[in-house]
């Protein structure tokens, strides 16, 4: 018992020694965790893209050499693709949101520093390359293919959705739909919507015209150097360049075809109703007019500086006969039930018919088969064919007036006391003719003797075309830049500027 007691003392009056000698003397530095800091090199705002490298930069302060430091870094997502004691390049995850980079220095003694680093991922919306097409003219109720290329910067999976303002979505499948215009004419807005998997959207809106084939009219735009399609509407279907000088179209409505004869580069073109080229006849000698038979489906050129008409099949391209012995003509008609042809021999003052049956290298001096002459004008230099009434109108502008007789008779009547009239355009079921003055600049409307004059600030119109379905009558209104559209009574409608020097016009009637 008392051994025990004396043990206890003993230690416990050690103790204090002890405890005394592991403390540290106040005067040796105290050992501090290492100071961390994270910094994003060249950049301000924590915020990238997916897959975007961020170089990271560590500061560490230390009571200990930075030699001695262990270094460690670390992210919530991402990939480290280097990194060394204080340096480290990070690449951000294909996902969006915020993530987290750790970086901690230890020291010798095993203390620790830590910063933490928030860096946010953004979802970029997808890019779309193309819609196609992103702008197009079709036919009442007609097809058409739409298909948008788009793409991902983040590489997220897309999904496309279909939307119209107007007619009907018949499939649907991703990046491809096809559509059916409506049964009326208008506009039609399609747009495209393209999400990605983070629903991040981007949209585009292609800009449809759906119109009516018949009632369409084709312009020359002469010094533009192109053709223009427009609607019934006054819309603009289609620009069709790479011409010289367009000074004269036909339309074939049968086989939806147009022919432009181009005289700076003599050539006579022929293209489908969407304005593609089909041929190209080159070589011609100064076309100036040219007309469709729709029953064959050829066409017939006037070429003045040959001083010969030839006539071209429906291809395009294969001569099928020619005519010559005129003298600089200028314009062509056709009777459109028989075949048969007016040709205004402007050089030898007349008019000359030549019948459907006329023989290739027909010489209309020469040979007296299959021709009639019909004398006794100035310059004649345009011609229509009245085939509901069988009767010819030829405007003379040099001797001031328009000139119209049966195509069985000698007789011939005409209006006097005009200013150069350089155009005639026929409305068959109204028995209406409409007659450009061109140096007054008025429009005259014949019908029954009875001439009615619309003014409405023309200057110089020199080309009419008549629809006979509707009986509107365009107006190429030349020194003005413009197309103006009236209907069958005279009354303004439409007129459509942005053209310059308009030459010729051509109504499709077929629908």
């Amino acid at each position: 018992m008392y051994r025990m007691f004396r043990l206890t003392i003993i230690v416990f009056s050690m103790l204090p020694f002890v405890i005394l000698a592991c403390k540290k003397n106040p005067s040796e530095p105290q050992n501090n965790p290492p100071q961390v800091q994270i910094k994003i090199k060249n950049r301000i705002q924590p915020s990238v893209n997916a897959g975007e490298t961020l170089i990271l930069q560590a500061e560490v302060v230390d009571d200990s050499p930075l030699d001695s430091l262990t270094t460690e870094w670390k992210a919530s997502g991402g990939t480290f693709t280097a990194k060394d004691s204080l340096r480290a390049e990070w690449v951000s995850p294909s996902l969006p949101g915020a993530f987290w980079i750790y970086f901690t220095a230890t020291d010798q003694d095993g203390l620790s520093g830590t910063d933490s680093l928030q860096v946010h991922v953004a979802n970029r919306p997808p890019t779309i390359l193309s819609l196609d097409p992103d702008s197009a003219a079709v036919v009442l109720g007609n097809l058409l293919k739409f298909r948008c290329t788009a793409i991902d910067s983040d590489g997220h999976a897309l999904q496309y959705d279909w939307l119209v303002s107007g007619g009907q979505i018949v499939q649907a499948s991703g990046d491809s739909m096809q559509w059916r215009a409506p049964e009326s004419p208008g506009k039609v807005g399609i747009t495209v919507i393209v999400r990605d998997t983070y629903a991040a959207e981007t949209r585009d809106t292609a800009r449809v015209v759906v119109y009516r084939e018949g009632g369409t009219v084709w312009i020359a735009d002469t010094g533009n150097r192109q053709v223009v399609k427009v609607s019934a509407e006054g819309g603009i279907l289609l620009r069709k360049g790479g011409f010289l000088t367009p000074d004269a179209i036909a339309i074939d409505p049968v086989r939806r075809q147009v022919w432009v004869a181009d005289v700076g580069r003599d050539e006579l073109y022929l293209l489908d109703l969407r304005g593609a080229l089909l041929a190209t006849l080159s070589d011609l000698g100064g076309p100036t007019d040219v007309a469709v038979n729709t029953i064959t489906g050829s066409a017939w050129v006037v070429e003045s500086d040959s001083n010969r008409v030839r006539e071209i099949a429906q291809d395009g391209t294969t001569i099928l006969r020619q005519v010559v012995g005129f003298k600089a003509p200028q314009a062509v008609a056709i009777n459109p039930k028989a075949g048969d042809l007016y040709i205004a021999d402007t050089g030898n003052h007349r008019v000359v018919y030549l019948h459907r049956a006329v023989p290739d290298s027909y010489h209309v001096e020469q040979d007296s088969s299959h021709h009639l002459i019909y004398s006794g004008f100035t310059t004649p230099v345009e011609i229509e064919y009245d085939f509901s009434n069988h009767v010819i109108w030829v405007a003379d502008p040099f001797d001031g007036k328009v000139f119209w007789f049966a195509d069985t008779a000698s007789v011939r009547s005409a209006l006097s006391g005009l200013r150069t009239p350089r155009a005639v355009a026929v409305d068959p079921f109204r028995s209406l003719t409409w007659i450009a003055n061109t140096g007054k600049g008025e429009i005259l409307r014949w019908q029954y003797g009875k001439v009615t004059r619309i003014v409405g600030g023309f200057l110089l119109p020199q080309a009419l075309a008549v629809d006979p379905v509707s009986g509107v009558v365009w107006i190429a209104d030349t020194e003005n830049d413009r197309i103006v559209k009236i209907d069958s009574r005279g009354n303004k409608e439409i007129e459509i500027y942005g053209f310059s020097s308009p030459r010729a016009v051509a109504v499709n009637s077929g629908q």
